[in-house]
């Protein structure tokens, strides 16, 4: 019987923040039922504002939506989003 497992990692489409709420989208499905806890992510910008912290996370299909600590700040362009599986 052939291996059919998928060996290929999902890459990083897209990224929409939209007040407290920043969707990932991902190139394919990702597993629902692997459980990502909100404390291995953290948001920091490039203005040098506090950095945010993640309350929720919700995996539907090929999106990751992360439920934002406070809005993210208009004029900013730059965040980023730091992943930590311990």
């Amino acid at each position: 019987m052939p291996n059919t497992s998928d060996t290929t990692k999902p890459t990083l489409s897209s990224a929409v923040a939209n007040g407290t709420k920043l969707t990932l989208t991902y190139s394919e499905a990702l597993d629902p039922s692997y459980v990502m806890s909100a404390s291995y992510f953290y948001l920091s910008d490039s203005a040098g504002g506090a950095g945010r912290t993640i309350n929720s996370i919700k995996i539907v299909g090929s999106t990751v939506e992360l439920s934002i600590s406070s809005a993210l700040l208009p004029g900013v362009t730059t965040y980023t989003l730091k992943y930590s599986d311990p």
